[in-house]
Order: structure tokens, then C-alpha cells, then sequence
């Protein structure tokens, strides 16, 4: 089954507060993260009422750390992606198949995949199909990053514990609007369909369609405003920070001042 809520946020929050108020949260050190705006998930389990219990190190996570932190009172346990951030070196953590087995059959885990990556071969992202192979009970992710739709978030996974999310109190809260679902609709059927998504589309183009385009732009701004130069683009805003991939840019400068040059880029 699958829930619509406002945004990821909101879906982490009634997850946990569906799932595991006043009861543990079997969750690793290192994924104890802050993402954009101030979202923090030590702060969105505090406000859902449930209880840390933490595992491994900042660095290094084992499958049997899981394990070993299970108790009368776990709820979940809680896979966060990174996003925004890498710890490279001496670090290692499970895959979440790893940790499923690890655990007793009727403990649920619950994956925070953020991103929204169906199945792209993006570097960096871990797929939303792999969580579900893989065997966790529930993935929520982003309806507007990758997938490249309204503003939602998505809770998918198992029906009876997706039952309880729709009959929290919160889920009216975080419910979105009809308009939402309307442009959500049309999204998940153009997926289905086979077409790529604008993440997909971005970036399948190639280095010389690029500086065609770059070229087209450059010709409408003023002249001896900007300069075309190689670049690397980033997979994403603060996520994926070690993902770059071979681009061009316009490199702005001369006498112009910055608002003419923002009025003539957005015209």
C-alpha cells in the first residue's frame, strides 16, 4: 500500500508516531542526520515520543549491532539516508537486507530513503526498489526531488502497518490537497509509462547538447555579460556532495549590474 502526506518531514513524523511513541527506535550513531532547513532526526523522534537507542559508531555499523539492541520495547529500527554528507575512510555499514535478516521477522524496518529514486542508476542513491527487495517494511521518500513532482512525501510498504498511519490523528494534518494529488497522478502514470522524469532527462543529455544550449542562452544576454566555461554539475542541491558529473556554465562578469543580469536570465 502507499500514503500521500505533505512532505517527507511529515512522513518520518507520522511514521514514528504511528509506529513507535513511547517505545524504542533501534537507529545507527552515524544516521542521526540535519538535512536542509533545519530538519533534524533526533528532533522529528522527540516530537513523535519515541526513544532513541543508538548502534554502532559515527563511522562503522554492523548488521549484529542491530541485533543486539533489540528488547522488549523496540518499535523499529530506522535506516536514514545521509543526503548531504559523506564519511569516507575507515567506515562501513550494513545493507538494509542485512539488517532485515539480522532482526526478529515481526520488527519492522523502516527506511528514510529521502530522495525518491526509483530506479535510476544515480551514484550515490540507493533505489527505492532495492529497500523494498530488500525487505523493509516501510520506505518513504520525496515526491519532488527525483521523481520530479508536487511537493509530497510517500510512505509505501506493508498494508497493515500503512493501516495504522492512515488512522493516526496526524494523517489528517499532513494529508495533502486534491490539486496534489491531481498533479502527483499524472506524474506516477508518466513513470509508468517509461518515461524518465526531469532528473532522468537532465541527465541523460550529452556535453554538446549542453553547450548548445548554453550558446542559445548566451546569445539573448547582453553583450560581454557572460562567458561560456566548463564546469562540474552537482547530482544534487546539498545531496550527493562527492557526485559531480562532466557540464558547462555561464560565467557571469563585465559592467552590468546584478539585477540586470538576473532580468535578462529570467527573461
Amino acid at each position: 500500500d502507499a500514503l500521500v502526506v505533505n512532505n517527507n518531514a511529515a512522513a518520518v513524523l507520522l511514521t514514528l508516531s504511528a509506529l513507535a511513541a513511547g517505545r524504542d527506535v533501534i537507529v545507527a550513531r552515524g544516521e542521526q542526520v540535519q538535512i536542509g532547513g533545519g530538519f533534524r532526526v533526533p528532533d522529528i523522534m522527540a516530537l513523535a515520543g519515541a526513544k532513541f537507542k543508538e548502534v554502532g559508531t559515527t563511522n562503522i555499523v554492523h548488521a549484529s549491532d542491530y541485533a543486539r539492541a533489540v528488547g522488549p520495547d523496540s518499535a523499529c529500527a530506522l535506516l536514514v539516508h545521509s543526503s548531504n554528507f559523506a564519511i569516507r575512510g575507515f567506515a562501513s555499514r550494513p545493507r538494509p537486507a542485512e539488517v532485515v535478516q539480522a532482526l526478529p521477522p515481526g520488527l519492522p524496518v523502516y527506511a528514510d530513503q529521502g530522495s525518491g529514486c526509483l530506479d535510476e542508476n544515480i551514484p550515490g542513491e540507493t533505489p527505492l526498489s532495492s529497500y523494498v527487495k530488500a525487505g523493509c517494511a516501510l520506505v518513504s521518500f520525496s515526491a519532488d526531488k527525483l521523481l520530479g513532482g508536487p511537493q509530497a512525501g510517500i510512505i509505501a510498504g506493508r498494508a497493515d502497518l500503512l493501516a495504522k498511519l492512515r488512522n493516526h490523528p496526524l494523517y489528517r494534518a499532513f494529508r495533502p490537497g486534491k490539486t496534489i494529488y491531481s498533479l502527483l497522478e499524472r506524474v506516477l502514470v508518466a513513470r509508468l509509462n517509461g518515461e524518465p522524469g526531469p532528473a532522468g532527462r537532465a541527465r541523460s543529455r550529452e556535453l554538446g547538447e549542453l553547450q548548445s544550449l548554453a550558446h542559445d542562452v548566451l546569445a539573448l544576454l547582453p553583450d560581454d555579460s557572460a562567458t561560456l566555461v566548463t564546469s562540474l554539475a552537482a547530482s544534487g542541491g546539498g545531496s550527493g556532495p562527492d557526485e559531480t558529473f562532466p557540464s558547462v556554465a555561464l560565467e557571469l562578469g563585465g559592467r552590468y549590474k546584478a539585477d540586470t543580469l538576473s532580468a535578462a536570465l529570467r527573461q
